[in-house]
């Protein structure tokens, strides 16, 4: 293949910023969200409180706890937060996979992505760092998120309870250690507003990193090509 530098350069600057937005759209969209639960739960609290003050006092004693919204947060916010990393962890997977495949096609490599062993982000990447030379200058942004991926593994095929999970003790170390994700007593995982968050800006992080070492291997590749071809003379 004759290797042109703006044919690659091109396509990756605007992936790299359809990502930017995607990622940008999320951000608005769980503090929208979290917003909006608020405001809800507000309004239904100051409801219970105006039937409240109208009771006599000796049926104020329990009301509270018999009639507060507890389901704006342990059904709502909880879920709203799980299915949020749920598609961020997608997102990672997805552009791994895609850049994964454009390494692949600009090497013309008879290695596939596919035909790597483990998950989906092992498999990118091995690919990337044997084919394409990707490297992790700073924190290795593959192993933060590979705790991301765990915990999505943990809700979706367990919708959350630890102890039906191989990796128990995995779990309880990341509770300790990331904002916003704790255990319940029940050993369930519960997720604070703060995780969301973190976890953003880990795939924002992560995403810019794949598209500098993408940027960064085209611009290997022309100056290979240049040596080359002065060589050949």
């Amino acid at each position: 293949m004759t290797f042109d530098r703006e044919e690659f350069d091109e396509p990756f600057d605007v992936l790299r910023e359809i990502a930017e937005h995607t990622l940008g759209g999320l951000g608005f969209y769980i503090q929208a969200l979290e917003q909006l639960v608020d405001d809800r739960e507000s309004i239904a609290v100051d409801s219970l409180r105006e039937r409240f003050i109208k009771l006599a006092p000796e049926r104020q004693t329990d009301f509270w706890e018999w009639n507060f919204p507890f389901h704006w947060d342990e059904t709502v916010r909880t879920r709203l937060r799980s299915s949020f990393v749920v598609t961020l962890v997608s997102f990672a997977e997805l552009e791994a996979r895609g850049i994964a495949r454009q390494i692949e096609y600009i090497t013309e490599s008879q290695l596939r992505p596919m035909d790597l062993r483990g998950g989906e982000l092992e498999r990118c990447r091995k690919y990337l760092g044997v084919v394409g030379g990707f490297q992790c200058k700073g924190p290795d942004v593959w192993s933060l998120l590979f705790e991301i991926r765990d915990i999505r593994n943990c809700l979706v095929h367990a919708d959350g309870r630890m102890w039906e999970m191989s990796r128990r003790d995995r779990m309880r170390q990341l509770a300790d250690n990331l904002p916003g994700f704790t255990l319940s007593s029940m050993e369930t995982i519960e997720i604070g507003p703060e995780f969301p968050i973190y976890v953003l800006g880990l795939i924002k992080d992560f995403t810019a990193w794949l598209y500098d070492e993408a940027l960064g291997f085209v611009a290997r590749s022309a100056a290979q090509q240049v040596y080359r071809a002065e060589g050949a003379r």
